[in-house]
């Protein structure tokens, strides 16, 4: 606030276009990744959650709430629900420190292979906007993620609530001259990943 100036540290990149969890994100743009738990039980499914993840409605799956940090700062908050299969197998572990991709492929073999994103523009409700230190209405990016394992089975569902002083976006597609494209539907994707920003 007020009149002056200041200098931003360099933006720091890594690729969205390649599956990474949070830690590889937060590696890739020279901060040190870290979590807390808001939340981790059991809770029965809503309709949408059930269909995403293939299960029935009302049926229990495992909810997991973290804020993620880099450099001890908030950088989004993390919701994510889980199928019992693979919930079970984060029982007992360390979720502020270990990214369930770790503890998946490496533990237990089950690869994760696929992800399915979509990116919104939201607004910080009384609950997130304390977790992320922002006021209450500040504008967030919301990007939802379903992971996929062997046989195309969900392995979870994740809404991450970007704060929008910390990260944008940053999209390059390569134009098909012969329309290609209406045929395919889309054009080729050259570059799709996330800018970080320190604070000053």
């Amino acid at each position: 606030q007020g009149l002056g100036s200041f200098v931003q540290k360099p933006r720091l990149r890594h690729a969205l276009v390649r599956l990474t969890d949070f830690t590889q994100d937060m590696e890739r743009a020279g901060l040190e990744a870290s979590s807390r738990i808001v939340f981790h039980a059991p809770v029965k499914a809503e309709s949408h959650i059930a269909a995403v993840l293939g299960v029935e409605t009302g049926s229990m799956v495992v909810r997991l709430d973290r804020i993620r940090m880099g450099d001890s700062e908030p950088v989004a908050f993390d919701r994510t629900w889980m199928p019992l299969l693979y919930a079970q197998l984060l029982e007992g572990r360390d979720l502020s420190h270990e990214t369930i991709y770790h503890i998946l492929e490496r533990d237990y073999g089950i690869p994760v292979l696929r992800g399915r994103y979509r990116i919104e523009a939201v607004n910080a409700d009384a609950e997130i906007a304390p977790a992320l230190q922002i006021p209450r209405g500040r504008a967030l990016l919301l990007l939802e993620r379903t992971s996929f394992t062997v046989g195309d089975k969900p392995v979870y569902y994740q809404r991450r609530y970007y704060r929008n002083d910390r990260v944008a976006f940053e999209l390059e597609v390569e134009r098909v001259p012969d329309g290609t494209e209406k045929r395919t539907g889309g054009v080729p994707l050259r570059e799709f990943e996330s800018v970080y920003k320190r604070t000053p």
